[in-house]
């Protein structure tokens, strides 16, 4: 399939004032990677769907709240999904379906971090570990005296100013070629020489990636495949993107169909609820490591909590794509924004609205 481009003209102009655009546009400009390169295995991961589908069953009855009705027919949306129990409501604008993929930005840093959540849980990391004797390419950049519960509250400090890099880190991984290991290798050293602050970094959910996949010997999407994707009913294709390398991205990089990412939702939801050590991460204030309650950015502070229900919780992407649960219900929204740059908190109150507006 061939993407049309984008004229500067449709750039710099409403789509409320232009001829509606065509999903292809819609992901040329919003996803810069298209579905049919993420096709291609040099560049992504494949899923392959258990439960392939022409078609989603969905029952919009239960969904009848003015929430549900304004988000869905907004033009700053590409897509909408909610889901309590065994319903589904979908709906798409910029003949955007069921089929399309989602490239979901740092919703991809919700998922590794509850990856990484599993793994310490299964005593398979520890927070003392120190990145350098996780994996032995990280012991040759500024990760290597580390420890692992500063990447992931974000504040390893190897880079200065992290999250004013991370638009530019993304454009070099996904438009240049360059290699998340030749990124980490410009600084051999960190930035800041003791207790740095918090700092949204794409790096250090990068280093993740090095770290997890030495310690279980497979790579972080063959780990999502098992513990994730095998264990839900999938109905489309799914794709991870691989860096000009071949390693998996942990800043970015998931893409999913939009009711494949309410069943990862609800699958996470129900595992957090099992599991007293899952639950222990994403819970209250967060874990207590040495003694201390740890609001852990892969988990208190990237995933965005409700500040009106601490149950409630998820991740967001730059431009507005969101997935947030309800761990008590496992009601599940999903959100894909086609146009807005930046954080705007204004999507998380949408999405806490959805999940309120079906329990």
């Amino acid at each position: 399939m061939r993407f049309a481009v984008f004229s500067v003209l449709l750039i710099c102009c409403s789509f409320r004032v232009m001829a509606e655009p065509t999903i292809e546009q819609i992901v040329k400009f919003r996803l810069d990677l298209i579905p049919s390169k993420l096709q291609d295995p040099a560049r992504a991961s494949r899923f392959i769907a258990s439960e392939p589908s022409s078609g989603i069953e969905v029952d919009k009855s239960k969904f009848n709240g003015a929430t549900f009705k304004e988000v869905a027919k907004s033009s700053n949306n590409v897509a909408v999904a909610v889901s309590k129990g065994d319903l589904l409501a979908t709906s798409f604008n910029y003949q955007a379906g069921p089929d399309t993929p989602f490239f979901a930005y740092s919703v991809t840093k919700f998922i590794i971090g509850f990856l990484v959540a599993d793994q310490i849980c299964a005593g398979v990391m520890s927070y003392a570990d120190k990145m350098g004797e996780l994996s032995p390419v990280l012991a040759e950049t500024g990760y290597k005296d580390t420890d692992l519960l500063a990447v992931l509250d974000m504040s390893s400090g190897v880079y200065r100013n992290a999250g004013s890099l991370n638009v530019p880190s993304y454009r070099e991984v996904t438009r240049k070629g360059v290699t998340m290991v030749e990124q980490f290798n410009r600084r051999p050293t960190p930035d800041i020489a003791s207790s740095p602050p918090w700092d949204y970094s794409n790096f250090d959910s990068n280093a993740l990636v090095f770290a997890v996949e030495n310690a279980t010997k497979i790579t972080i999407a063959k780990l999502f495949n098992s513990k994730i994707w095998a264990n839900i009913d999938s109905e489309f294709d799914g794709f991870w993107l691989k860096d000009s390398s071949g390693i998996t991205v942990g800043a970015f990089g998931l893409a999913l169909s939009s009711a494949d990412f309410i069943k990862v939702g609800k699958f996470i939801a129900s595992k957090i609820r099992e599991n007293e050590c899952l639950y222990s991460h994403y819970g209250g204030e967060g874990i207590v490591v040495g003694g201390d309650k740890q609001g852990l950015a892969n988990w208190n502070k990237h995933s965005w909590k409700n500040p009106s229900n601490p149950v409630q919780f998820g991740g967001m992407g730059y431009g507005g794509q969101i997935l947030v649960i309800d761990v008590e219900t496992d009601a599940v929204a999903f959100v894909y924004s086609n146009h807005n740059d930046g954080y705007d908190q204004n999507i998380f109150k949408i999405a806490w609205s959805l999940l309120d507006e079906v329990n």
